[in-house]
């Protein structure tokens, strides 16, 4: 502590008391003046790159200029006058230092996610991604970061450390799909410079309200698709609640009205947010196996995987109809073209069927698995008698089946 707190004086000018943080890599301590000012004094890891804390610094002074009113650190110039000082510790490694003020409040993680909260949450997001909208520093240039969502083909080698089969094919198909699907559909989309990791414990809420208080860690950081900030908020926020999908709406409107999302971005959303989950199940079961001990790992992973299963259950084609309804766009983009048309005079329909549909008796018949009859669909003379002696049984002329049926 006594080190810390001369290291504080030493190079910054800030004499206080000092309380240990927690922190993954670096080695954080929270000093309090004799005023009442609190900072965060950062002691990075020897092996963190300059460039990269000189990029978070970069950043968050670019923030200020632009946005004053956002809630974030503010970094402190050494009263050496050199950029980021340094520090050798008792084994001789060299560390470089830094002061933050300090932001209070309340974790994201520990609050209720109140739709209020979250569109507040999306809006912060919103100023944020449009402060950086002009900001560029070439420490950004991350296409090796092992968390870029841009380049999350680099960790499917991991796939492997995922020893039950059925996470595993789980957490496959959505790479293929991202491949597929996914992946051509992210040329031309808006790139920026985007902190990249808005998880629930890097945000702040005030005590008492639904207000962000603040943004933390900025260690993520990279230029990347801007659609992705959403991508990794989403993953994170998603994890409470009995409607993932609402609270995706909420998130997404209130990003939507400060920063207009276009709507190739709002196609592929749904999907980058499962793929960052992926990443998340696959990196976090390939380090466990080198840490078993870390029980955050597993906990992270557990978590993940909990939430793709429910967003796979979502139809992709649904979940984007209802962010874009959320961005007050229409939410299937061709219904009002066919609704004109099926309203227009000039058209003239054929009848396929021989009867009258308005007038002939109907029922409803389930093809979903382990209905009746469904164990002779794949044999279509089988099924086709089968679904005669269902219409006679129910004196009806034809059957209805249901939407979106698990056939």
């Amino acid at each position: 502590m006594a080190d810390l707190a001369e290291l504080a004086r030493t190079h910054f000018g800030i004499d206080g008391v000092v309380s240990l943080l927690d922190s993954e890599r670096d080695q954080n301590a929270k000093i309090r003046t004799p005023d009442g000012s609190t900072f965060v004094l950062k002691v990075s890891n020897a092996a963190e790159d300059a460039n990269l804390l000189d990029l978070q610094d970069a950043a968050l002074r670019h923030l200020a200029s632009r946005d004053p009113g956002l809630a974030l650190p503010k970094p402190l110039a050494p009263v050496s006058g050199t950029p980021i000082p340094m520090a050798e510790s008792e084994s001789g490694e060299t560390h470089r230092l830094r002061l933050l003020t300090y932001l209070d409040g309340d974790l994201f993680a520990e609050r209720a996610k109140t739709t209020a909260l979250l569109r507040n949450f999306g809006a912060f997001l919103g100023r944020l991604d449009r402060a950086l909208q002009d900001f560029m520093h070439p420490g950004a240039l991350r296409s090796d970061f092992l968390w870029n969502l841009d380049n999350a083909a680099a960790c499917a080698i991991h796939l492997g450390h995922i020893e039950d089969t059925d996470e595993r094919t789980l957490v496959e198909s959505v790479y293929e799909r991202h491949t597929s699907v996914v992946k051509p559909r992210l040329t031309g989309l808006r790139r920026s410079v985007i902190h990249q990791d808005a998880n629930d414990h890097n945000v702040l809420v005030e005590p008492g309200g639904d207000s962000i208080s603040g943004l933390i860690d900025f260690g993520d950081m990279l230029w990347g698709c801007q659609v992705n900030e959403l991508a990794v908020a989403l993953a994170y926020a998603l994890m409470e609640g009995d409607d993932p999908l609402a609270s995706a709406a909420a998130l997404v409107c209130g990003y939507h009205r400060t920063l207009p999302l276009t709507e190739p971005e709002i196609a592929v959303l749904f999907d980058l947010v499962k793929l960052r989950l992926a990443m998340s199940v696959v990196i976090s079961s390939w380090r466990s196996k080198d840490h078993p001990e870390n029980d955050y790992l597993l906990i992270s992973r557990r978590q993940a995987l909990a939430l793709l299963r429910r967003l796979t259950a979502i139809n992709p084609n649904f979940a984007c109809f209802r962010l874009r309804q959320s961005c007050g766009l229409e939410p299937v983009p061709q219904a009002s073209a066919i609704e004109r048309w099926l309203a227009s005079t000039d058209r003239d329909f054929a009848s396929i069927i021989g009867r009258d549909l308005k007038r002939a008796a109907k029922t409803f018949v389930s093809m979903t698995a382990g209905s009746e009859g469904v164990d002779q669909a794949h044999d279509a003379a089988a099924h086709t008698a089968f679904l005669a002696r269902y219409l006679e049984r129910k004196k009806a002329d034809y059957a209805l089946g249901g939407y979106l049926e698990d056939r």
